[in-house]
């Protein structure tokens, strides 16, 4: 009688490892895009902040506030600095205009009695990949001296 031995896998052993594999493979690139998507969102928003901390900075030395006209929201495209009256202006850092939309407001700030103040804002706003919008306001009371 001849002996037959076994050499190979089955077809059943062979579809179930596939299957397995496949399942890993799966998991696997699922949580490389979560934290692909997450670290976008983290570039994102540490870009936005650079933008305003340079809006920030500038900002808070303008002088004879009180002689700037009021502006309503204007959009800013990128390498253009904001340009203000009495040859006045504050430059911010390059952006990407197909992911940030940043506007600019200035107005008066009410309340203040002894001292003209304005409310200067910086809006910077993106969408993520997941279809979610962000919008950041950044604002800097600037007083008259």
């Amino acid at each position: 009688m001849p002996s037959y031995a076994r050499s190979g896998l089955s077809l059943i052993e062979m579809v179930t490892a596939v299957l397995i594999f496949c399942f890993l493979i799966g998991s696997f690139w699922h949580v490389f895009m979560q934290s692909r998507t997450i670290i976008t969102i983290g570039m994102h928003d540490t870009e936005a902040l650079n933008i305003a901390a340079s809006f920030f900075s500038q900002a808070r030395h303008l002088r004879n506030i009180s002689k700037f006209p009021n502006e309503s929201s204007r959009a800013i495209k990128p390498s253009n600095a904001i340009q203000l009256p009495l040859n006045k202006k504050i430059d911010l850092p390059d952006w990407n205009p197909q992911i940030f939309t940043v506007k600019f407001e200035m107005k008066n700030f009410p309340g203040t009695l002894f001292r003209p103040a304005k409310l200067l804002t910086l809006q910077i706003e993106w969408k993520e990949n997941l279809g979610k919008t962000h919008v950041y306001d950044f604002p800097v009371l600037c007083v008259d001296e």
